[in-house]
């Protein structure tokens, strides 16, 4: 997964050229990190604006054909500056966010399952 600097998310399979999947951000606000949760269900991305944003990363199987899906679950501003890290923690209910402005958040994450 390859965050780009027009808010782009590019899924890459190594079997194929281009992206398998690409989610376009309506900001345009640029990547700077991507973790997905240890479970394989979430992704947290960071920008440059200081904002979250969290996916539920699903796939469905019909006719032989594999659709995947990238479906928006959350969209917040946490730092007063770029976002510089962020990560889940091992039980996927906390992520830790790191900002330009030096500010260190702790996330409570959710979902309808908890």
């Amino acid at each position: 997964i390859v965050g780009t600097m027009d808010g782009k998310l590019l899924f890459f399979d190594l079997d194929f050229q281009q992206p398998v999947l690409t989610i376009a951000d309506k900001s345009r606000v640029k990547v700077t990190a991507i973790e997905v949760s240890p479970s394989g269900q979430f992704l947290v991305a960071g920008l440059a604006d200081g904002s979250l944003v969290v996916y539920e990363l699903s796939a469905t199987h019909a006719n032989g054909k594999t659709v995947n899906r990238c479906d928006l679950v959350l969209h917040a501003v946490c730092h007063s500056s770029s976002v510089a890290r962020c990560s889940w923690t091992s039980d996927n209910k906390q992520i830790i966010s790191a900002g330009g402005d030096g500010e260190l958040i702790l996330w409570n994450f959710y979902t309808r399952d908890d």
